[in-house]
């Protein structure tokens, strides 16, 4: 189905094979690197958060028979998932069927997938018609980027989703090249697995039919044949998904819509923070500082294009042309996507997601493909100035080495302290050391009831909320007083939008059983 000239730029078939291998191995050098900074990095353990207790119990529940269903809470139930897409906890319970514990088994496929999204990352850079060395410069800015090192080190549904994009649209490329049904099918089936894994997936799956209808060169028919076999795979495990969540749980995807655009800003500006950190060195602090530096640096960047087409003009007569490839197009669109739907998200859906290095992981990979590009572009003007061949290359190199530096002291770091609830502060927790010897068949609840199943294994639920009604008061002081119940309070890392335990105590008539260092026990006050 794929020869290996598919994997080079269209026109770069007569190119030296010296070249091509060097390249490749480049791409191949930067993913093992990826791969070893993941499990360096993760020494401790595969890092874990609140997200990462769903993905882990669903995992841990399917390969007990339980099906895709969360850790038990405070009366035994294990409630369906339907606030996360269901493919990252299965495939986690697959790896987990060899054998491996799932925590494992999370480290061991967050870490292969970070090495082949980076792989794929150099093959796109080199499809493009890049040279070798800036195959490795793009490579290694993926396998070195903190963000991109963080979110591979935590038990987190974004690294298949980012290798399932990639991957699709490169596909999906080779297709609008060269149509061969085989490779649309599993193009389709790809990009359908990103809202498997991520609901904001759903980006991919857009513009793969955008290029569809688009970007291809065949006939009308032939592209809207295209297009309705594209669609009818990739609807097929998206309406799969949300049949069966509404079957078991009653809602498509656990989404409520609410009207909140007043968030907008604080999010464009936190989001803006987290960009102008992937172009600018790390020492570059302050938020407004980054913002105009980078603004700075992309009206820069946009004017010297502009000039130096203006200087080079036309290209030479008899220079090679090349059919440009579709990728380009498509990172774009889905960088502009991705954004649009997040800050749509933002506005009218809860819960909102964040613009933080997490959410924005997936643009990453899309913006160095981009500036991979833009840079090959210039490089291979017939009439090129010198200045700017060596602008791009010292531009390159101190990128690089700064993410290189950056990357070595972060990976150091996380191998000393472990990551979120991997820390010494949360494993070796004064509070969780009393959880644990609590009877067995005593009740939490909790305002992290997460931490509670992922460091000790216990079922949980969450504490009321500050909003929450007297009848879902009385419900939950009633099974306390039933079941001999206790209510646990984390001093920090709890959620801020659960009671205090002043306002716990006194509405759940509670007293307090034990006091820690960093948390406190509660049981009912008996009269």
């Amino acid at each position: 189905m794929l020869t290996r000239e598919d994997l080079e730029s269209p026109v770069t078939t007569s190119e030296a094979r010296h070249s091509r291998r060097i390249a490749l191995g480049a791409a191949i050098l930067c993913g093992v690197v990826a791969i070893a900074l993941v499990l360096v990095a993760t020494s401790r353990g595969v890092g874990v958060s609140p997200d990462s207790a769903y993905y882990i119990s669903g995992a841990r529940n399917v390969l007990d028979g339980h099906g895709l269903t969360q850790f038990p809470d405070a009366r035994g139930w294990r409630a369906p998932i339907l606030s996360w897409p269901p493919l990252y906890p299965l495939v986690l319970a697959a790896v987990g069927a060899t054998g491996l514990d799932v925590l494992v088994a999370a480290r061991a496929l967050n870490a292969a997938l970070f090495g082949a999204s980076v792989f794929l990352v150099g093959l796109m850079v080199r499809r493009l018609g890049a040279p070798a060395w800036l195959v490795l410069v793009a490579s290694l800015a993926v396998a070195a980027s903190n963000d991109m090192v963080l979110v591979h080190a935590m038990a987190w549904s974004e690294p298949p989703c980012i290798f399932f994009g990639l991957l699709g649209f490169l596909l999906l490329d080779l297709h609008l090249e060269r149509p061969r049904r085989p490779l649309l099918l599993a193009a389709a089936v790809l990009l359908a697995c990103t809202v498997l894994t991520r609901y904001a997936g759903l980006a991919y799956v857009a513009v793969g039919a955008l290029a569809l209808g688009v970007l291809g060169k065949r006939r009308f028919a032939a592209r809207l044949a295209d297009l309705a076999i594209f669609a009818v795979a990739a609807a097929i495990p998206i309406v799969a998904m949300l049949a069966r969540n509404t079957y078991v749980g009653g809602s498509a995807a656990a989404r409520t819509l609410v009207f909140r655009p007043a968030l907008i800003p604080g999010q464009l500006r936190d989001g803006l923070d987290t960009v102008s950190l992937w172009f600018l060195p790390g020492f570059v602090n302050g938020l407004a500082f980054q913002a105009s530096l980078f603004g700075m640096v992309v009206a820069g960047a946009i004017g010297w294009h502009l000039w130096l087409r203006r200087r080079t003009g036309a290209p030479e007569p008899g220079a090679a042309r090349r059919p440009a490839s579709s990728l380009p197009a498509m990172l774009v669109a889905f960088v502009v996507c991705y954004l649009v739907l997040m800050i749509v998200t933002i506005a009218v859906v809860a819960p909102m997601p964040i613009l933080d290095y997490r959410n924005l992981a997936p643009v990453f990979p899309a913006a160095v493909v981009l500036t991979a590009w833009m840079v090959a572009r210039e490089m291979r003007s017939p009439r090129r100035v010198r200045l700017v061949r060596i602008a791009c290359i010292v531009g390159c190199v101190v990128l690089v080495a700064t993410y290189t530096v950056r990357a070595a002291c972060l990976t150091a770091r996380l191998k000393r302290t472990g990551l979120s609830y991997g820390v010494d502060e949360w494993v070796h927790a004064d509070i969780l050391q009393h959880v644990k010897a609590l009877a067995a068949d005593r009740p939490i609840y909790s305002n992290s009831p997460d931490a509670i199943y992922l460091l000790t294994g216990r079922g949980a639920s969450f504490v009321p909320r500050e909003q929450a009604t007297r009848a879902q008061l009385s419900a939950v002081r009633t099974h306390l007083e039933e079941t001999d119940g206790v209510v646990v309070h984390f001093d920090k890392g709890g959620r801020k939008r659960y009671m205090d335990p002043a306002d716990l105590a006194e509405r759940l008539h509670l007293k307090l059983l034990v006091r820690a260092s960093d948390g406190a026990i509660y049981e009912t006050a008996r009269d």
